[in-house]
């Protein structure tokens, strides 16, 4: 038997929603249009319609987007919160070549499904405004969007997009226009797939790959878009925007601005240019490489490595970027057997091809450094090319105090121990479980750095950390060490605060506390003493954690430290900061800057008193100090040597300009979207081509559709598949159609306008609408979203939306202003135990894992994993353990929902057992929103539970079954203070919180006030009104069912008007009833509890001691004894001393 009738009330709410167009939005101009209200939109992520239908990962971001929408809707704005079909896509298409269904058909199954889904969890959508993709009204104005592109270039005068007529009004030629157009034809390098027939973007490479399709790299002709041309714009109006800062940071990385030179190198006598971020260190460029499929390959491979270099390039051919780029660890290339012309020095260096430089990144072509690269470095260290170093680190910090006293010298306050590691990488920031893995901490004097600075840190640092939830990949890693460690090192090296530690009494409590445990809790590799910080390198031993570490080096050294100073108080700031280190390089990479540390900060200044140098080598040791990418002093650089990087950089600029060797130049890691695909399924080109030129039909031809093919199966010819349908391409006797189809993100780039105005026939968005949408600078209020759309969908809508800014065809040049990016919800937690060969259990802090294998540590002996159930383990800090032997930890992993992996979870299954609102208000529960979480049924349950007090808390059952109104819901004026005060802090939290976006908080605060509901013997209807308005945007069923309850019994209420709880006003909080204005105080005799007291808040001291008094309790223990005493503490407790 349900708990409560939830399978009622659910599909009726529903119905009633859907019948009476409860969410309707009215546009300017629409009859029921009320202009005083304030528009808001808020838009969840697009979703494509896959046949395994929506699971409990996609519901979370449309149940956030929700209660958003319906809280503020009950605030008084008119809310837009829509809902369509990001349809095209490839898997439709594969779908239909396998069974020969058109992929319409089953694109319109799958939507009907979603839509079924969506309707079943309550959302508040507006389903006359639904959108679809591959509708013909839509593919229209998306051929239409093209040809604007297309008509369009960017004015580098004014920076903005422009008609391509002022350019024809000029008597530009038609080749110059074309080579300026925004939607333009090129060839290049694309990620082939023959049997799939078509070109793949570099992010579903590795989808197509896994399912078995090849996919190599091949020239074709494809359409692109200008987006580089936006660059500068995209990156600079990020300011504008509220998003999180890692998102915005994330964008810019892709953009990837860099400033430097373009260099001429000649390669016997051909002139290739090379851009470089460091002209300043073109004297150490020891070699150059090229990209497999430059053009100049072919020209300057000498016969014999003609063999060599082609089988490399055909290697090459089927490596997608990724794999060539940040997915290549291992560094391969071969030489071509040419030779170079470094333009600085004259000097002959070689030429080789390697795969991880690419023609689509620069101009295909780099010099190589490898003593200040460390991709170059580890190149030159595989194939035994020369390194140069042309840079040292140089003094950046502030001179140290001047000593004058033998007794203040300093023994060498560093520490290296060369020690071989293995390469780990699995980690957890910022305290991870690591086993025997090296990391790198930084800990400071509390006074080394200035408090609003720390707190403005820690601030920024704590919003990073909860928009970037663990586990974390390197690029993420690297960015919080730039964000927080570096800066935080940058501070500290200017020696801030009393620098304690430059005394070498002070430094040496240190040394020897960081020397005490090695080799028993840790292994140190490496540390430097600063005066008011300090770095250590070390690998921690067994189970011995971190944090424990660094705790026993802080608590011994603080009381040292203060003993031998005859102080008081904390001496160190709590906060740490930490990285793990990835690999022999990286740990090298650690050990130079922890040895330099001193003369970076500016340390060494030649006096005996002062540190020493790196080059002290009785003292410092072998120190690895390259590949070093940092700024510094020029040397081995003629002209060049002794001057800052800086300098170094703006001479050499201007030695190049006037030697005409190369120009100053401003790139971008952003390349030209590549906009073509070989598809039937997707949106066809609005193009005609006639001897040999293209142009786009006349509007009125618009939509240009696909034509109906009854073989959907790639012929392996690039022109794609609708190169099968002969009458639909001629377009007349001398012309014919375009075959390729436009890329998925076609349509996804402006759904956002569309749904402003869905159903306008005349224009893709009125200007009327457009303009009343687009009020507070953006079209969309609040998107909901992935990370991954911030360098996809939402990067190539902001262009998209900025050409049509300038064009004049919307009013705002950004379209979504604030983005927030939910955390994944993970499939379930799966436990895993580890028996030996004998059968007894192994904890699994005793196990090694590496590549799925699993062996115990101590002896290298396999072990076999069983699967344990949930109900079998218990949480014991961060891990698991065996409920039947708590010694034993179990492995547990919560992996990606994904159909492969067989672990994703339908809304369908859950609604049928707990329902739609236990669903909604879980998946809010789970945690913070931002953060990646494990799914759990039984948190359902929990949640069902808490849904099943607030019905039972107003609802009541005959012996018939029916349900009723409470005999505990009085129509009475409210009266209990408690009562009161509990629904008013709920009402204030609840909406506090839902701006936050923090509902698990929310949701907590609504549970302590049922609870109080719970408890009380009567709760006025007017309070359970309020409450359930807070509950209804998180579960609308049950507070929709229980307010028209409350309506027919309660007259008093107001709930009797007709209008559904949806429909009501958000309730507002009295401050007056937030106020204490009664405490409890203790009362004890001779230091013993012997009452408790209620008192006015404000009571006098006076009142509160007669109070006490004269407590009958209190008498029993007073009376026949003398009163010696009395002590009150306004507003705690009252003692009375009496014998």
């Amino acid at each position: 038997m349900k708990p409560f009738p939830f399978d009622t009330f659910e599909p009726k709410w529903q119905a009633h929603w859907e019948d009476n167009k409860t969410f309707q939005v009215a546009n300017p101009g629409d009859e029921n249009f009320d202009a005083s209200k304030p528009k808001y939109f808020v838009l969840g992520m697009f979703p494509y319609p896959s046949g395994a239908g929506l699971h409990v990962g996609h519901s979370e971001v449309y149940t956030a987007t929700d209660i958003i929408g319906r809280y503020k809707r009950m605030q008084g704005h008119n809310v837009l919160n829509p809902m369509g079909w990001d349809a095209f896509g490839l898997p439709a298409e594969q779908y239909a070549i396998k069974t020969g269904q058109h992929p319409s058909i089953t694109t319109d199954a799958n939507v009907g499904n979603y839509r079924r889904q969506l309707k079943s969890l309550g959302f508040g959508y507006d389903w006359d405004r639904e959108i679809n993709t591959t509708d013909p009204e839509y593919v229209k104005w998306t051929q239409w969007l093209f040809c604007q592109l297309y008509n369009s270039y960017f004015c580098e005068d004014e920076k903005k997009a422009k008609p391509i007529s002022e350019l024809e009004a000029k008597g530009v030629s038609r080749e110059e226009i074309d080579e300026q157009r925004l939607a333009f034809i090129s060839e290049a390098p694309v990620n082939w797939s023959p049997d799939l027939g078509t070109v793949l973007a570099n992010e579903e490479v590795e989808e197509w790959k896994a399912k078995g399709h090849t996919v190599e790299r091949r020239p074709l002709k494809q359409w692109m878009l200008r987006i580089t041309k936006y660059a500068q714009r995209l990156i600079d109006d990020l300011d504008t925007l509220d998003w999180p800062e890692s998102v915005k940071l994330l964008q810019t990385n892709w953009i990837g601005k860099s400033t430097g030179a373009e260099v001429v190198f000649d390669i016997e006598g051909n002139d290739v240019t090379v851009f470089t971020t460091r002209p300043d260190t073109l004297f150490g460029a020891t070699y150059m490489v090229l990209a497999p499929e430059h053009d100049l390959v072919s020209q300057v491979t000498t016969a014999e490595q003609k063999d060599a270099v082609e089988a490399y390039i055909k290697a090459c051919a089927s490596k997608s970027d990724l794999e060539r780029g940040e997915m290549n660890k291992d560094k391969s290339g071969v030489p071509t057997g040419a030779f170079a012309i470094n333009p600085v020095n004259g000097e002959k260096i070689p030429v080789w091809i390697a795969d991880y430089v690419m023609m689509g990144y620069g101009t295909g072509a780099i010099m190589a450094v490898p003593a200040h690269d460390e991709r170059d470095f580890e190149f030159a260290t595989k194939f035994e090319l020369p390194i140069i170093p042309v840079v040292q680190e140089g003094s950046v910090g502030v001179p140290p105090a001047a000593s004058s006293s033998k007794a203040t010298e300093l023994a060498d306050p560093r520490f290296y121990n060369p020690h071989i590691l293995s390469d780990k990488t699995t980690h957890k920031l910022p305290h991870w479980q690591q086993g025997e893995a090296a990391c790198f901490v930084t800990w400071r004097l509390g006074d080394s750095l200035p408090k609003e600075k720390v707190d403005k840190l820690n601030s920024q640092k704590e919003i990073w950390l909860k928009n970037n939830p663990e586990p974390w990949d390197e690029t993420i890693e690297k960015e919080y060490h730039t964000l927080f460690s570096d800066t935080i090192d940058a501070l500290l090296d200017q020696g801030a605060g009393s620098c304690m530690l430059k005394k070498s009494t002070q430094n040496e409590i240190v040394q020897n506390a960081l020397a005490h445990f090695d080799s028993d809790r840790y292994h140190l590799h490496a540390f430097a003493v600063m005066p008011n910080h300090v770095h250590v390198l070390f690998s921690p031993i067994g189970d011995h954690k971190i944090a424990d570490i660094i705790q026993s080096w802080k608590s011994f050294t603080a009381k040292e430290l203060n003993k031998s100073l005859g102080k008081e108080g904390a001496v160190w700031q709590p906060e740490y900061y930490d990285r793990l280190v990835r690999s022999p390089s990286h740990f090298n990479c650690l050990v130079s800057y922890i040895l330099n540390n001193p003369i970076k900060a500016g340390l060494n200044d030649g006096d005996a008193s002062t540190w020493p140098s790196q080059t002290d080598e009785a003292n410092a040791g072998e120190t690895p100090t390259l590949p070093y990418s940092g700024n510094g002093i020029a040397l081995n650089s003629q002209f060049l040597d002794g001057m800052k990087t800086k300098d170094a950089k703006r001479a050499m600029i201007s030695w190049l300009i006037d030697n005409n060797k190369g120009t100053p130049k401003t790139n971008f890691k952003l390349r030209d979207w590549l906009f073509s695909r070989q598809r039937y399924w997707g949106e066809p080109f609005p193009i005609i081509w006639e001897d040999g030129k293209h142009s786009v039909v006349p509007e009125s031809e618009l939509p240009v559709l696909q034509p109906d093919l009854e073989d959907f199966k790639p012929t392996g010819d690039p022109r794609g598949p609708l190169v099968k349908a002969t009458d639909w391409i001629k377009y007349s006797e001398t012309a014919e159609r375009e075959t390729n189809t436009m890329p998925q993100w076609a349509g996804s780039c402006w759904y956002y306008l569309r749904y402003c105005d869905p159903n306008n026939a005349e224009r893709f968005i009125s200007k009327e609408v457009e303009q009343y949408w687009s009020a507070n600078d953006a079209t969309v209020d609040l998107y909901f979203g992935g990370k991954e759309h911030a360098v996809l969908h939402l990067l190539y809508a902001r262009f998209w939306h900025k050409v049509m800014f300038d064009l004049g065809h919307l009013s705002t040049s950004e379209p979504f202003k604030k983005y927030f990016a939910p955390g994944l919800i993970l499939g379930e937690t799966e436990f895993t135990q580890f028996k030996d060969e004998s059968g007894n259990i192994i904890s699994f802090k005793d196990i090694n894992e590496q590549d799925n294998a699993f062996t115990i540590k101590s002896t290298g002996a396999p072990v076999q994993k069983e699967s344990v159930a949930d109900a079998l383990v218990d949480k014991d800090g961060d891990n698991y353990v065996l409920k039947a032997d708590k010694s034993k930890r179990v492995r547990f992993k919560a992996e990606k929902m994904s159909k492969s992996l067989g672990n994703i979870v339908s809304p369908d299954t859950v609604v049928e057992r707990y329902g739609a609102d236990s669903l909604r208000l879980y998946e809010m529960f789970m945690g913070p929103l931002s953060q990646t979480k494990p799914w759990q049924m039984k948190g359902v349950e929990g949640v069902s539970r808490f849904l099943a007090k607030v019905w039972r808390v107003a609802m009541q059952q005959n012996d018939a079954g029916e349900w009723s109104l409470s005999d505990k819901i009085t129509d009475d004026a409210p009266a209990d203070k408690a009562l009161l005060k509990v629904t008013h802090e709920t009402i204030k939290k609840v909406g506090e919180d839902i701006e936050k976006m923090n509902f698990n908080t929310a949701i907590s605060q609504m549970m302590i006030c049922t609870n109080a509901f719970t408890k009380a013997d009567k709760v006025p209807a007017l309070l359970l009104r309020d409450f359930l308005k807070c509950l209804n945007p998180f579960a609308p069923h049950i507070t929709e069912e229980i307010h028209q309850h409350l309506g027919e019994a309660c007259p008093t209420a107001k709930c009797s008007t007709g209008r559904i709880l949806s429909d009501r006003a958000w309730p507002s909080y009295k401050e007056e009833f937030l106020v204490e204005s009664e405490i409890q105080v203790v009362i004890q005799v001779n230091g013993k509890l012997r009452a408790k007291l209620t008192v006015a808040k404000d009571i006098s001291k006076d009142d509160m001691e007669a109070l006490a008094l004269a407590d009958e309790n209190v008498k029993q223990f007073t009376d026949g004894n003398t009163v010696r005493k009395v002590i009150v503490i306004p507003g705690k407790l009252v003692n009375i001393v009496a014998n």
